[in-house]
């Protein structure tokens, strides 16, 4: 089975198993909604969500099996997968953040800028995180500043505007 990140545990809360999980999907209620089968860490240890709810654009869920603090402290840190082969509908123009991922970015004049480490979700639209030689930036991924995407070939061309990196 193939699976795609679609967040990380960052936290705890409370003694009843709860996570707080930031999310790196298009479709977060779909993914982490009651019912969902997730896969948490390296070793994608299968969990379903029992409850989630959203605040603040994070996710905070308990899982089955899991409603206690010292079930899920282990997970502290751990990336979430799905299963890549759910049948998650995407428009014509649209692409899941995990196909982003590892992108070189070029800009029109064919100028290495880096490669996308992160996709964060601002809710206007996603911006993505690219690390340089020494930095990362941070650059807006709309159709003004995208010239063209390869998710084939792991590139991304952007039309360099004043200020932008």
């Amino acid at each position: 089975m193939e699976t795609i990140k679609v967040g990380k545990i960052v936290n705890t809360r409370g003694l009843r198993g709860e996570v707080k999980i930031v999310p790196n999907t298009h479709f977060i209620h779909e993914r982490f909604g009651e019912g969902a089968l997730l896969y948490l860490g390296e070793e994608r240890c299968a969990v379903r969500v029992l409850r989630s709810r959203m605040e603040k654009g994070l996710v905070f869920a308990v899982f089955e099996g899991r409603e206690d603090i010292n079930r899920v402290e282990p997970f502290k840190g751990a990336d979430v997968y799905a299963d890549k082969s759910d049948p998650l509908l995407l428009a014509e123009d649209e692409v899941l953040y995990s196909d982003l991922m590892d992108c070189d970015v070029y800009t029109s004049e064919a100028v290495y800028v880096g490669r996308v480490v992160d996709v964060l979700e601002t809710g206007a639209h996603a911006v993505l995180r690219v690390q340089r030689d020494t930095d990362s930036v941070l650059i807006p991924f709309v159709h003004a500043i995208v010239a063209s995407l390869d998710v084939d070939e792991k590139r991304i061309v952007i039309e360099e505007m004043e200020g932008l990196l």
